[in-house]
């Protein structure tokens, strides 16, 4: 596909800008009395759309969803970018540790840039997690804003000369920091080889990573030359099918 929803998407935002500044917005439903609590990481525009809404989000227990725009959390200044994310872990993982002390298992989504917190919060939580859906996600967050089309122009603005310097500087919030010390009996990852807002490297690199933690199952699905927006698609029509069989 070259990539062309994400060209499109792109486009789109550079005039279209976030009306707002950032703050730490979170979203809780009851989406039944099964005593699960997912802690998921998405894109803002996928609580808008109805079918990424019903097919990516979760459909049982408690859902607790921190919706963001990656161009509000990623700015040219590395420390206000660092203090964005900073600030929904902290909210997160005070969220997580109040469900686990209620009883309920633990699960995480991250999507795209949300992978940085969904992992981090199932390695930091310190006890085993239930599910992990891991999509359109990267290894390292520095790298995955420095080359995605939609961020490289203010991760090129922070100041650092290079890529692997930038990396290092918001390596706290890198997912494949993490994977090691996660715990889960699955891990359900959905990748795209054309992706153009997360490289599809950084997306193997952190399958691989979790190929060799023994501690999880992984079940890894490719879709051959779909972009980052038909992965979230072709994820969500995977559902429904498995849903009507």
């Amino acid at each position: 596909m070259l990539g062309i929803f994400d060209r499109v998407y792109s486009i789109y935002r550079k005039y279209t800008p976030p009306k707002y500044p950032f703050r730490v917005n979170v979203h809780m439903f009851e989406m039944s009395k099964k005593k699960e609590c997912w802690i998921c990481f998405v894109p803002g525009n996928i609580l808008k759309e109805r079918l990424f809404r019903r097919e990516i989000l979760p459909r049982e227990g408690k859902v607790i969803v921190y919706p963001f725009d990656s161009l509000q959390w990623i700015v040219p200044n590395t420390r206000q970018t660092l203090s964005h994310f900073e600030k929904v872990y902290l909210d997160a993982i005070q969220r997580t540790r109040s469900a686990h002390k209620k009883g309920y298992a633990l699960n995480t989504l991250g999507v795209s840039t949300g992978n940085t917190l969904a992992l981090r919060i199932a390695a930091d939580i310190g006890v085993p997690i239930n599910h992990i859906v891991s999509l359109v996600g990267g290894a390292h967050l520095g790298i995955c804003a420095w080359e995605s089309i939609l961020t490289s122009s203010i991760a090129r603005k922070s100041g650092y000369s290079s890529k692997e310097k930038y990396d290092k500087k918001l390596s706290h919030f890198s997912p494949i920091t993490y994977v090691k010390h996660i715990q889960a009996k699955k891990v359900t990852m959905r990748l795209g080889t054309s992706d153009l807002l997360i490289p599809y490297k950084q997306g193997r690199l952190l399958a691989e990573s979790f190929k060799k933690n023994k501690k999880t199952l992984l079940d890894l699905k490719i879709y051959t030359g779909a972009d980052h927006c038909s992965t979230l698609f072709l994820y969500s029509l995977e559902r429904i099918l498995k849903s009507i069989r």
